[in-house]
């Protein structure tokens, strides 16, 4: 039967180069567009990145002018002048604040009475009819003005100001640093920036602040209609393509400013940042159409060197169909073209070949399916063969075996430290050990990573004298591989968590065996690893009982049993100056369960992590709704260290406190000293990523775990909890004093907030108080309560 084809194979190679080569210049196209937007987005990045660091500067410039207007209210108010005189500092204000143009004091009746520089006439000047007096008596805090022309420097400015109050709190006049607009720095270096690249600050309204180029004509004019101006008002944190005043198109980048309304833009010209790009466009179009012509001719004559072999390949084919077998394909052409010759001619002394190996394969799936690779032992399905094998023997023998479970300490460590082909060794080298100690009949086999079973088929004929020899081949297997022995790239010995159960019981299989020797490891490894153990049905009970609280754990997060309970803290007075959130448990069988039993369930799993997020969440409404009745109290909330070191934690703790639109300065995250084991420097990296939000740290249960003063001066701390453990039996025990003062004592000279935990009695207020302890919290004054009763309004 022939076939016909109207297109031979040359055909083919030929529409097949021209189909490579069509994408080929497509892509060329496509590439020369691509660069015209990567530069477009470059620009886009480089003008938000340029007014994100202008507007984190001009925010450090703020708060630097608030801190320093602080000390200098703090200075006069603490030091008044009988006379009336002004303080000392207007006089060396310009010495030792050179970039600030100005410093000024104002009195609530509207008159300026100090001045660095001076005023007009030599006489006070009347300021009460601006907006910044009226701005900073009205608010009472710490302002930044609209720009304005100064009553003293003449000049276009923005009015910096804050309060200055008596002892009693009243205001008693305000301190003003106005800002000269038009020299304003917006940015280190803003000289070095190209002509084409534009810096503003406008407020809310459209009002420019200031300007990078010209400020003297811009500075103070409304903007309002400039598209740029529009858009950057309404867009406030991103970018834009728009057309500036001077009528030329750029590319802006607008970041607020953090705590103003001020707004930064930077903007480069459209002409200037896309220039490179399209000329490099121009460039690649001209390369690849050079490129495209030079493949074409290539490929065909590629096509041309692939088709003839191809064709008189096709010729010997056909002969050899027709029954000339002496016929052989020519070894010609390309090297793929050769080798397919030769390997047809070599076909059917492979046939024969293969048959052998197929044997070899056979035995080798064999030894793989039931033998451990790394170590040739027997793998689990061998075991639970021999285990069966041996409760059939034992049980008409009268003989007790034990089956032991081996599982090797920190192997871990071993990887970690040497790699995982010295591992590899290393375990070799402990299957030999234990091997040694294997006595007729006997049985190991490897079933996990570091994982061993051995399985003794008669270690005694009643259970007292089978138990006791079960232990003592344990603790033999634990001496081999305590003693040194080097293997190439690891040198050393391990310890290994052991675990014995005794066969035959009633009932026994291989599974139960396997299951209660796992047991009875997993116990010890519980209990500080590195010992023997022999099972009893108490610890399946144990471990049957952590595993139901695990299930009523995921049932009390599902069905909402957790409740938020709030215990009170107050200062020596009495006074309520700040509260801890606390979880309680109430089952629907059991009643209340006490954090001391399930905490450390949930903290062995997962569960701690969506338990600690509930808190979280709940943490964060309880804050809002406490301000109605105690305004501004801080409110403490525990944190895990498993739900700290969480890789979401700190996203969990934004999206916690956005949903409840809480106060992050009013939120104090407890964590304990435990925590800073581990990871030191990545536990202090989130602390100070949290602290940039407000929100403050207390460390929990203090001088009871890592007790270093070390890290006490690199973290982001607020405050020092005091346990109880400590305060209970203070004020007549000389060590737990002489403890609680150490601490108070640390913390005074870190100035950190102390908190004294389980105050029952008034001879430890007494004692506490004289200490100078901040905060109290205990029974004496408050018992954790419900938050919806602790929320009620006192009685009168």
């Amino acid at each position: 039967m022939s076939l016909r084809n109207p297109w031979k194979l040359r055909t083919y190679l030929y529409l097949l180069a021209i189909g490579i080569l069509l994408p080929g210049g497509a892509l060329v196209c496509w590439n020369a567009y691509s660069q015209f937007l990567h530069a477009e987005l470059t620009a886009e990045r480089d003008s938000y990145n340029l007014a994100s660091v202008t507007a984190d500067n001009t925010a450090l410039f703020l708060a630097e002018a608030e801190q320093l207007l602080h000390a200098l209210a703090s200075r006069i108010q603490s030091r008044p002048d009988p006379q009336g005189a002004c303080d000392p500092i207007f006089g060396e204000f310009k010495t030792l604040f050179p970039r600030f143009a100005n410093l000024s004091q104002s009195s609530p009746n509207g008159y300026l009475i100090c001045s660095t520089r001076s005023q007009r006439s030599e006489k006070n000047t009347y300021v009460g009819d601006t907006e910044w007096f009226k701005l900073v008596y009205g608010q009472e805090k710490f302002i930044v003005a609209p720009p304005y022309t100064g009553v003293v420097t003449g000049r276009m400015v923005s009015v910096l100001a804050l309060p200055i109050r008596d002892a009693n709190g009243k205001v008693t006049g305000a301190l003003q640093l106005p800002v000269d607009l038009a020299n304003f720095k917006l940015l280190a270096g803003i000289g070095k920036l190209p002509a084409s690249t534009t810096l503003s600050i406008l407020d809310s309204h459209g009002t420019l602040i200031a300007r990078s180029q010209s400020p003297e004509q811009f500075v103070g004019r409304n903007l309002r209609g400039v598209k740029a101006v529009e858009d950057l008002l309404r867009i406030r944190d991103g970018t834009a393509k728009s057309i500036s005043s001077e009528g030329v198109e750029r590319i802006y980048g607008f970041r607020p400013v953090p705590g103003t309304d001020w707004i930064v833009s930077a903007g480069v010209a459209t002409n200037a940042a896309l220039k490179e790009s399209r000329a490099a466009a121009k460039s690649n179009v001209l390369l690849g159409a050079i490129g495209f012509l030079f493949a074409a001719v290539i490929a065909f004559f590629v096509s041309r060197k692939i088709a003839l072999p191809i064709m008189k390949m096709q010729e010997t084919a056909a002969k050899i169909a027709s029954g000339e077998y002496g016929q052989r394909a020519a070894v010609e052409g390309p090297r793929e073209i050769a080798d397919v010759a030769q390997q047809f001619n070599a076909m059917l002394n492979a046939i024969e070949h293969s048959r052998v190996v197929q044997t070899e394969r056979e035995a080798q799936i064999h030894h793989l399916a039931f033998y451990d690779v790394l170590t040739g032992l027997p793998n689990r399905r061998v075991l639970i063969q021999e285990i069966e094998q041996h409760l059939n023997a034992s049980g008409q023998a009268e003989r007790i075996g034990a089956v032991i479970y081996i599982d090797l300490d920190h192997f871990k460590d071993v990887n970690d430290a040497y790699g995982h082909q010295a591992g590899d060794r290393f375990l070799k080298d402990v299957a030999d050990r234990i091997r040694a100690v294997l006595t007729g009949g006997d049985t190991l086999a490897r079933i996990g990573g570091d994982e061993f079973v051995y399985v003794a088929a008669n270690v005694g004929c009643n259970q007292e004298e089978a138990a006791a020899a079960a232990l003592k081949l344990g603790h033999q297997i634990q001496s081999v591989l305590q003693q040194p022995a080097g293997t190439d790239g690891y040198g050393g010995s391990t310890s290994a968590s052991l675990g014995i159960t005794l066969f035959p019981k009633v009932g026994d299989t291989s599974e139960i065996l396997l299951h209660e020797a796992d047991i009875a490891m997993y116990h010890v490894k519980k209990s500080g690893r590195s010992r023997v153990a022999l099972f009893e049905s108490s610890m399946r009970s144990q471990l049957t009982a952590r595993i139901a609280m695990e299930v009523d754990l995921h049932s009390a997060l599902k069905d909402g049993q957790f409740q938020l309970y709030i215990q009170s803290q107050v200062d020596h007075a009495g006074t309520v100056t700040g509260a801890e959130a606390l979880l309680r448990w109430y089952h629907p069988r059991q009643g209340m369960i006490s954090p001391a039993i399930f905490i450390p369930v949930a903290e062995e799993s997962n569960l701690i992590v969506q338990i600690g997020n509930w808190v979280m969440r709940e943490g964060c409404k309880a804050q809002v709704a406490a301000q109605c009745q105690y305004r501004r109290l801080p409110l403490s909330i525990n944190v895990s260290p498993r739900q700290f070191r969480h890789p979401d934690f700190v996203e969990n703790v934004r999206e916690a406190i956005d949903q409840a639109g809480a106060d992050p300065s009013l939120l104090i995250l407890e964590v304990t000293e435990g925590l800073l084991i581990d990871d030191v420097e990545g536990t202090i990296e989130r602390m100070n990523e949290l602290a940039k939000w407000g929100i403050r740290f207390s460390i929990d249960d203090f001088g009871t775990g890592y007790s270093s003063l070390a890290y006490l001066k690199r973290l982001p701390l607020y405050e020092l909890k005091i346990d109880m453990s400590f305060i209970k039996d203070i004020p007549n025990d000389s060590n737990s004093t002489a403890i609680v003062q150490s601490i108070i004592g640390v913390a005074g000279h870190l100035g950190l907030h102390v908190v004294a935990e389980g105050v029952e009695t008034r001879a430890q207020v007494e004692f506490l108080t004289a200490s100078g302890c901040n905060a109290l919290q205990g029974y004496l004054f408050a018992r954790p309560t419900p938050l919806h009763e602790w929320l009620k309004p006192p009685l009168a």
